[in-house]
């Protein structure tokens, strides 16, 4: 059995028992099963499902995690400048947590960059490389 359809009988199994936080994970999770199988429009209404639910429960490491996955849909699909407001969304998030998040920061910055050169802007993309160099310069230093 797929495994969208195991999520989607484990989505109708919690939505019975009504637990929020879990269930946004299984939307998560159906999201990016059909991003893996290149299927990015039945991708997307679930992460966009899962954000509302995070951002009702003011979750926002899941709310950074969500925006990131929605960047990602928008950049397989070439739709930068949209790419680029989730990417910068999570980003924002994700520094706003501060510690322990650097890797993540990282990522954004790196997603950004991409989505940067493909629109041709390769100083704004070697601004956020750099960045991105530089946050785990620091990160990898400090967890040896």
């Amino acid at each position: 059995m797929q495994a969208s359809r195991l999520f989607e009988r484990a989505l109708i199994l919690d939505e019975q028992v009504g637990h929020l936080a879990e269930k946004a994970i299984i939307l998560n999770n159906i999201g990016e099963s059909y991003r893996h199988q290149k299927k990015l429009e039945q991708a997307l209404p679930y992460y966009e499902r899962a954000l509302t639910i995070n951002k009702q429960l003011n979750n926002p490491v899941r709310i950074a995690a969500t925006l990131d996955n929605i960047g990602h849909i928008y950049q397989a699909q070439g739709k930068w400048e949209q790419a680029i407001e989730q990417y910068s969304r999570a980003l924002r998030l994700y520094e706003s947590l501060g510690l322990g998040f650097e890797a993540d920061s990282a990522d954004e910055l790196e997603a950004l960059a991409a989505c940067h050169s493909e629109m041709g802007e390769q100083e704004k993309s070697s601004s956020y490389l750099d960045r991105a160099q530089h946050i785990r310069k620091g990160y990898f230093h400090h967890h040896e």
